[in-house]
């Protein structure tokens, strides 16, 4: 609606498109075998900590300065993962490699693919944000319905005949 309903799309766009593409994707596709394979909190707080990543990214690649209020997030970031896995333990029991594993490549995907949405934004003045971000969302798409069918089909169809009718009504 903003742009008029026109859709402008330029080759230049494709690298940061494919890049935030495949790691959103692969964002979300780790997220699931994170949480079923080990704890579900301890799997969204360090995927909610991946938005570090950029804005390290920043302090390194673009020399944006750090300010007291940032250095004193990270610490209390840190503090809370200390915090939250005192025990060593999640509440399915120790902490496997695996979802080590899975949790890493989750927080990373999901950091790496907001550093390429700031890199787009930042390569074209924020000119073409809307087509970008269409384009990916179309790629991700593709690539999770891609993961569920082949990967999940069971699941996928047990669960598209209980609520379909939830999903109609979701658009």
């Amino acid at each position: 609606v903003r742009s008029g309903f026109r859709f402008s799309f330029t080759p230049e766009y494709t690298p940061y498109t494919v890049a935030f593409a495949i790691t959103y994707a692969g964002s979300i596709i780790f997220s699931f075998f994170a949480i079923m394979t080990g704890p579900l909190s301890l799997t969204a707080l360090i995927n909610s900590y991946s938005l570090v990543l950029p804005t390290v990214f920043g302090m390194i690649y673009y020399k944006e300065p750090g300010s007291l209020p940032l250095y004193i997030g990270l610490a209390l970031l840190t503090v809370s993962l200390v915090l939250v896995n005192m025990s060593g333990k999640s509440e399915t029991g120790k902490i496997r490699p695996i979802w080590i594993f899975f949790a890493t490549a989750s927080f990373l995907s999901n950091g790496i693919c907001t550093i390429a949405q700031n890199m787009h934004s930042r390569a074209f003045g924020g000119v073409g944000s809307n087509e970008f971000m269409t384009n990916a969302l179309i790629v991700v798409t593709a690539l999770l319905f891609i993961f569920v069918f082949f990967g999940e089909r069971k699941i996928f169809l047990k669960n598209l005949r209980a609520g379909w009718h939830l999903m109609v009504g979701c658009g």
